[in-house]
């Protein structure tokens, strides 16, 4: 597959040299262009990562990772803006490298290994010439499914500011022109403050899923090529970047699912609170009726 030059519009060959530019989502030059001097002069505003293909092993994670760009250019976006990243979860796949949508295909889980391990449904059936044949893989839930599971996480301590409700589900919409944080829920947004523009917030155990996964694939990467310094076609990230990237999302979701069982006991603590008071009520009652009787 090959990658069109945005300063003069020809192909550029897998087989060659690549320049991606690390601030733009769809920036491309090929090596003739980079010595232009309209693109030597945004070269103070913008970076250029050279993405060379030395070997075999450099040349096939190549493929993959702009495999994966090229489906992202058909919506003419960043892996950051799409639906996949902001309402879904992605997962990456470990034999071919991909990233996708969990929605829309699918994906299965080793049950096995101690950290997340996936493959795609084409990646399936090679699983025994690379891991553990005793290991099974348990299949993600998808479409409609998958859907329903993801609108189910709360968006913990965030009050919608519209309805009031707190730790809402399904999409958080954020006014990008208010401050503080002004926050709608989807039965809110469409109806009020439809004077400023929205951005939609991912959920936060899911954003850290999502880094995860992300993270994951840029390591492997820069393990196949060898290359520490070597940028994922998706993300921008170097083997550094994924790391800090992982380290966050690792305490992210900690956080979160520290938080959630926080609240869990303090739902508990008052369903708890509310039962003892009305056995209390029940047997002051009964003491009164018994009273009643007694003195008839």
């Amino acid at each position: 597959m090959a990658t069109l030059c945005t300063s003069c519009g020809q192909q550029i060959l897998l087989s060659s040299i690549i320049y991606k530019c690390h601030q733009c989502a769809n920036h491309y030059l090929c090596k003739s262009c980079t010595k232009l001097n309209r693109n030597r002069a945004i070269a103070q505003y913008h970076t250029f990562d050279k993405i060379s293909k030395s070997n075999e092993t450099r040349q096939e994670s190549a493929k993959v990772s702009f495999n994966v760009v090229h489906r992202q250019q058909e919506t003419n976006s960043s892996i950051f803006d799409s639906d996949g990243y902001l309402k879904g979860a992605l997962v990456y796949c470990r034999y071919c490298h991909r990233i996708f949508n969990s929605v829309k295909v699918t994906f299965f889980k080793c049950e096995q290994c101690p950290s997340p391990f996936g493959l795609c449904n084409e990646c399936l059936p090679q699983a025994r010439s690379f891991h553990p044949s005793v290991h099974k893989f348990l299949k993600l839930p998808s479409g409609d499914n998958m859907l329903r599971l993801l609108q189910n996480y709360g968006h913990l301590d965030v009050i919608c500011d519209g309805c009031s409700t707190s730790s809402f589900t399904g999409t958080r919409y954020q006014c990008e022109e208010c401050v503080p944080s002004f926050d709608l829920c989807d039965n809110c947004f469409g109806k009020k403050h439809t004077h400023h523009r929205f951005k939609i917030v991912p959920n936060s155990l899911v954003h850290a899923l999502n880094q995860q996964e992300l993270a994951q694939r840029a390591l492997d990467l820069a393990s196949l090529n060898n290359d520490p310094q070597w940028r994922d076609s998706i993300t921008g990230w170097t083997k550094v970047d994924a790391e800090r990237v992982l380290e966050q999302a690792n305490a992210d979701e900690k956080a979160y699912k520290t938080r959630l069982d926080e609240i869990v006991q303090i739902a508990n603590r008052r369903v708890e609170q509310e039962r003892q008071r009305l056995q209390d009520t029940m047997d002051f009652s009964w003491k009164m009726q018994m009273l009643n009787l007694q003195n008839i």
